[in-house]
Order: structure tokens, then C-alpha cells, then sequence
């Protein structure tokens, strides 16, 4: 009885551990569940955070740079940071087993280090690529830049050799980013900003860029890391030179659309008695010109309003001032000038045969230049009929007129004065000064004319 008690005692145990472990068992396969489940999300959410992270990169270094940058940059799209983000995160959501580190979809972001490299300028070559020798041309094309803004403009062309004039071109992957640089290039150096006209011209199928300074108002113009004291040029007969202190001193001038003669004269005092005695000269050298009475007659007087009209006097705060034109028609030493006269044996200067020098005013100067010349040239007569007319080998008119433009138009910041020459077979007079910006041989041959000396010229008129 005991031992069948014992039996039945014994199998219910046996029951009721196997249902504990079978409880046990299912317990820890939930638990097994929950903890695989939690491992996977883990994953999937690391995976999906470096995609961002890495889409966030590539932005960075696939935005445009602010200073035209190179051939490299040009050529990569570049999507906002915004849609980087979206991108990379719906790439992420689609392909979190196999994360992309060369590029997001199908845009063309190119970020491996060795596919940049294929992309970067490289060295001069046959294609017309951009090279050193292009960037450092497009830098030192900022000087020509300079002197063609102030003189009379002109054109740089690059995809063009220097020495044969062979036409090598511009690779179009590069035209664009050339032509940014050399805009940015141009607008970041020089001083003031230059705004150039550049285009793309084809020639026998090449590609090259044309980039054209118009002539310029706002001078002078400089390179802006130098200082306008040694970053101004100028084009002198085809070549840039850097510009010396008095062409500055012009160019300060011609920027501010005033002359020197019409700046005030420091320095120096007048009266009503001296303005009074300007304007008798000037009306009775006008009338001493004259060729005829009628002519005479029809001089007006002088007044200090007409004074203050041509320039030669300034009026500020309730005071009339005088300018450096008035101090040259009164002969004033505050700016020095005269003529100096010679007379020259045979075709060359070797042997002087007489000498003047005229001060004072000078119109005065102007006046007794002239009757010097008349002196030392020969003198002939022409008969017609019962009269006799008196001719110079030289016309006279002529002569008052050569001798009067160069005190007229000669520049008084150069140190110098105005000489006339006197050979066996010429006149020569030469003043101070280059030709002034647009001026050439060939337009003063066909009669044009441009005022240095704005007060004088009115004066003279």
C-alpha cells in the first residue's frame, strides 16, 4: 500500500515539475524575443544615423565656393543641405544593409577622394585646360586690367598664345569657371571696382574668352593689396607701365571731372584791384589779336563774374579765391612756367646760336615767343602788280597758334617748360605731358581736341 502511495506521490511531482519547466522555458523564449527585437532596432537606428551623418558630410564638402573656385567645384551639382538630409535618409529607409559611402541615388555627387582628384585642374596641356600658367595669368591680367581703365580701354584675350598668336583654345568643361575667376579676379584686386565685359568667342572651332575694360571715369585706378602710389599703370605706346606720382596727380583729376588749372591756389592772396588787372589784360590781348576793327568792337569786356564762369576764380563761402590759372595770367612763382627759345645751327641741337627764356604771364609768354620766331625766320616779299607784301618763310598764324596750344594744353604737374626750337629747316615746340587719355596722332589729324587746362582754354578762347 505504501509503496503504491509512494509511486502515485512520485508521478504527480514528475508532472508538475515538467509543466514548471515547460512555464520556464516559454518564459524565456519571450524574453529571448524581446531582446532579439530590441538588438535588431538598434541596429536599424545606428545604420540609419550614419547615413545622415555621412550625407551631412558630403555636403559640406560639395558646396560651391564663394570665391569662383577651381574646375572641380564647377562641375559638381550641389543640392541644399535640406534635400541632402532627405536624401540620405530616405537612401537610408530603402538600403540600411548596404550604406553608401561614393554618392546618395543617382545624383552626381562626387566625394571619393580619388574620383576628386581626376577632376582638379591639372597642368597646362593641349586642350586648353585650366592650368598654373592660367591662374597666374588671370592674376597678372589685373595690372593690364588697371592700365586699360586708365587710358582708353582695350581687350585681354585668353586660349590665345602670347608668342606664336596660335589659337590653343579653352576646354569647355573649364570655360565657365575661368570666366568666374577672372571676373572675381578682376573685381577682388582692383580699386575702384571694374566691371569687364566678358564673353566667349569661337574661332576655327576653339573656344577662347574675350574680356574688355571700357574706358573708365572713376581713376585713377589701382591694384588694391599695392596702394594707388604703386598699383597705378598706365598703357604708354603698347606697353603697361606703372604710373609715376604727377600722372597720379592727373588722374586724381580727370577722376574727380576737374583740371588742375581750376583748383584753388593755395597759398595765395588777391584783391579786387587784382582781379581788376586780370581782366584789362586779358581784354586788351584780346583785342591786340585782332585783325580788324570790326573785329575789335565786338570784344567784351572782362568781369570778375566772367572770371568766376571760365574757373580762373573760385568762390566759396562768400569769397572769390583764386586758381592755379589765375596765378599763371598774373604771373604768380606759386606755380612756375616759361618759355624757353632757341635757335639752332643745322638740323640738330649741337651748336646754339641764340637763346631766350619769357617769363611772367603767360600770355605774355605767348606773345613774345612768338615775335622772337618772327625775328630769326627770313623774311620775303611777294610783288603784285605796284604792291609789295611782306612774307614769312613760316606762316605767322601758324606760329601764334603752335606756340599758344602748348601753353594751353601742356601739363603743369610735370616739372619742365614749353621750348621752341628754331632749325635750319623746321620749327619745333614741345611741352610738358603725354597726350592726354583717348587722344591720338591720328584723331588730332583729323581735328579732334580734348582740354587739359579747362580755365586757360576759356581764357584764351
Amino acid at each position: 500500500m505504501f509503496e503504491n502511495l509512494y509511486t502515485t506521490k512520485m508521478s504527480a511531482n514528475k508532472k508538475t515539475l515538467q509543466n514548471r519547466f515547460a512555464k520556464i522555458r516559454a518564459k524565456n523564449g519571450r524574453i529571448a524575443n524581446v531582446f532579439s527585437a530590441a538588438m535588431l532596432i538598434f541596429i536599424l537606428t545606428t545604420m540609419l544615423y550614419a547615413t545622415v551623418v555621412m550625407a551631412a558630410m558630403n555636403e559640406q564638402r560639395m558646396t560651391p565656393p564663394t570665391d569662383g573656385g577651381g574646375a572641380a567645384e564647377s562641375v559638381v551639382p550641389y543640392l541644399p543641405q535640406n534635400k541632402l538630409f532627405q536624401k540620405g535618409i530616405q537612401q537610408g529607409i530603402q538600403n540600411l544593409s548596404a550604406v553608401q559611402t561614393d554618392s546618395f541615388g543617382k545624383e552626381n555627387l562626387i566625394t571619393d577622394s580619388a574620383e576628386r582628384k581626376k577632376i582638379k585642374p591639372q597642368p597646362a596641356n593641349n586642350n586648353g585646360a585650366e592650368s598654373v600658367t592660367d591662374k597666374k595669368r588671370i592674376k597678372s591680367s589685373s595690372v593690364s586690367v588697371i592700365a586699360f581703365a586708365n587710358t582708353s580701354g582695350g581687350k585681354i584675350v585668353f586660349g590665345v598664345e602670347d608668342k606664336t598668336r596660335e589659337v590653343v583654345g579653352i576646354d569647355e568643361s573649364v570655360v565657365f569657371s575661368i570666366m568666374d575667376s577672372i571676373t572675381n579676379a578682376i573685381s577682388d584686386s582692383c580699386e575702384p571696382v571694374i566691371i569687364p565685359d566678358v564673353s566667349l568667342q569661337t574661332i576655327d572651332g576653339k573656344t577662347i574668352i574675350v574680356v574688355e575694360i571700357s574706358d573708365a571715369k572713376q581713376r585713377p585706378y589701382y591694384i588694391k593689396s599695392i596702394g594707388v602710389q604703386n598699383g597705378t599703370y598706365i598703357r604708354v605706346a603698347g606697353t603697361t607701365r606703372p604710373a609715376d606720382e604727377n600722372t597720379i596727380r592727373e588722374l586724381m583729376f580727370e577722376g574727380s571731372n576737374k583740371s588742375f588749372d581750376q583748383s584753388i591756389c593755395l597759398g595765395v592772396d588777391i584783391t579786387e584791384a587784382d582781379i581788376d588787372n586780370l581782366c584789362k589784360s586779358l581784354y586788351n590781348t584780346a583785342v591786340d589779336n585782332c585783325f580788324s576793327e570790326e573785329a575789335k568792337h565786338e570784344i567784351k569786356r572782362v568781369t570778375k563774374n566772367t572770371l568766376l564762369s571760365w574757373g580762373v576764380l573760385v568762390e566759396k563761402n562768400g569769397k572769390c579765391h583764386p586758381t592755379n590759372a589765375f596765378a599763371l595770367l598774373t604771373g604768380n612763382e606759386a606755380i612756375p612756367s616759361k618759355i624757353q627759345c632757341g635757335v639752332f645751327k643745322g638740323n640738330n641741337r649741337a651748336v646754339f646760336v641764340d637763346r631766350r627764356e619769357f617769363t611772367g604771364p603767360i600770355q605774355t609768354q605767348i606773345e613774345e615767343a612768338y615775335q622772337y620766331v618772327l625775328a630769326k625766320i627770313n623774311l620775303g616779299a611777294n610783288i603784285d602788280g605796284l604792291y609789295r607784301q611782306d612774307m614769312y618763310e613760316l606762316p605767322p598764324g601758324s606760329i601764334r597758334e603752335i606756340i599758344a596750344n602748348a601753353v594751353t594744353h601742356r601739363s603743369y604737374l610735370e616739372p619742365g617748360n614749353v621750348q621752341v626750337a628754331l632749325y635750319d629747316d623746321r620749327l619745333e615746340v614741345t611741352s610738358p605731358g603725354m597726350l592726354l587719355n583717348g587722344v591720338t596722332i591720328e584723331k588730332i589729324r583729323e581735328g579732334y581736341s580734348k582740354v587739359r587746362n579747362r580755365a586757360i582754354a576759356n581764357a584764351f578762347s
